[in-house]
């Protein structure tokens, strides 16, 4: 089932749906930018433990994408790790 699926079907008891399939996105995108968690939940209006259990529901990662000396990200110029 799509995470998107799975947030319109979160029970609202009345109460107007905070996680939207638009807001999951814009999480995606804040995330893959850099955003912290505090800074996430700040700018679509939601608490932290409200973001970080939704989107634990949902399979979301809120991890940040970590950087290189250039700023770029290590997996787009190519650093893996060889186990031997």
């Amino acid at each position: 089932m799509q995470t998107e699926e799975l947030a319109t079907q979160l029970p609202t008891h009345g109460r107007p749906i905070k996680f939207t399939p638009e807001r999951l996105e814009q999480i995606r995108n804040l995330v893959e930018r850099g955003k912290s968690r505090e800074e996430i939940a700040e700018l679509i209006g939601v608490t932290l433990g409200s973001l970080q259990v939704t989107c634990s529901r949902l399979g979301i990662s809120l991890r940040r994408v970590v950087l290189g000396p250039a700023r770029i990200p290590l997996v787009a110029v190519g650093v893996f790790r060889c186990h031997r």
